[in-house]
């Protein structure tokens, strides 16, 4: 395979330059969706109920949420690798928010996108462990960056979830145990990580 998209080839973003092509794409078109429905939305607060063209959008916009949090990230690191757009994908919305408003609140759908950060991140380095590996873990460059990068989302979601649970209304019960279910599975592939990652420096030194 050529590869001359090198720029592409990079640990963190996958191994197959075409499919983290596709990645990088999806995460623009999400991130694109989400500004134009927090535009639009503002700029007709004003004037009532939003038209129907809006609330469509906004409908779209919560699907692509939906699938970039429970579905794409797994999805890609299985497929291509790749933990740092692994855990970019779950973020991207949020962050666009984010970018735009100088908000994000601590709520469910952000500990939910969080946990799903830290699940995409861990199955793809797990993926690119035992496939360098023939099937065993095996440490890689740039494993340790993408260790680093898992873990942060990880533990802030952790942060954020212990922190909802005492104050989080009984409709955001599903949302609290499906996030700590994906934290319990991301804590799990990173203990396997970066147990393989202390063991292979205690041996080698490998850095």
């Amino acid at each position: 395979m050529p590869q001359n998209n090198s720029g592409l080839s990079h640990p963190l973003l996958g191994v197959n330059p075409r499919l983290t092509a596709v990645g990088l794409g999806y995460v623009i078109f999400v991130a694109v969706c989400v500004l134009a429905s927090v535009w639009r939305r503002e700029l007709f607060l004003s004037g009532g109920r939003l038209p129907t063209a809006i609330d469509g959008l906004s409908w779209f916009v919560i699907f692509l949420v939906s699938l970039s949090t429970f579905v794409a990230p797994i999805l890609y690191a299985l497929v291509n690798g790749g933990p740092g757009l692994a855990v970019t994908i779950p973020l991207a919305p949020h962050l666009a928010v984010a970018g735009t408003t100088g908000e994000i609140a601590g709520d469910v759908d952000v500990a939910l996108a969080l946990a799903a950060a830290g699940v995409g991140g861990s199955i793809a380095l797990l993926r690119e462990m035992l496939r360098r590996g023939d099937g065993s873990l095996s440490l890689y460059p740039g494993a340790v960056d993408g260790a680093i990068l898992t873990t942060a989302p990880t533990v802030l979601g952790i942060v954020v979830l212990v922190r909802l649970v005492g104050v989080a209304g009984p409709h955001a019960t599903t949302g609290l145990q499906i996030t700590a279910v994906l934290s319990v599975l991301a804590v799990a592939s990173l203990l396997a990580v970066w147990s393989q990652i202390l063991l292979t420096i205690s041996r080698s030194g490998f850095c």
